[in-house]
């Protein structure tokens, strides 16, 4: 089994909270010269070289899996957000407060242990167990 990229994780967490992407507003972020063309770095990602169209794609989803204030919100719209996109929250705390077999039920010092380890992707992967999406 191959690894899920932080990008892949972003895409899957996007398309089960109902996160729907916004068009590149085209500003430009900064111009290099390369070679005999001037390439231009767009907000989107996108690069344009002179003379040549300028194709902006949408941007990107956010950073869910690398950015814990990304994967709260990813968490809060997963519980809490669009009724067509919650998910099932049983499940959901299964994944982040029961890791192992051995604990079959939540006390406090465990529950603060789990919390400290938790990190944006450990949260991204427990919000997708719980819309059925292994990771």
């Amino acid at each position: 089994m191959t690894k899920t990229t932080p990008e892949q994780i972003n895409v899957l967490i996007a398309e089960k909270i109902g996160w729907t992407p916004e068009p590149c507003p085209g500003r430009f972020v900064t111009a290099d010269y390369v070679g005999s063309g001037r390439q231009l770095f767009i907000t989107c990602g996108a690069k344009y070289t002179y003379p040549g169209p300028m194709v902006h794609d949408p941007l990107p989803p956010p950073h869910y899996s690398t950015d814990m204030s990304a994967a709260w919100d990813a968490l809060k719209h997963a519980v809490l957000g669009f009724p067509d996109h919650l998910a099932d929250r049983s499940k959901l705390i299964n994944a982040l407060f029961l890791r192992t077999e051995e604990h079959d039920e939540i006390n406090v010092y465990y529950t603060l242990g789990v919390m400290c380890a938790w990190t944006p992707e450990n949260i991204c992967k427990s919000i997708l167990k719980a819309y059925g999406v292994e990771v």
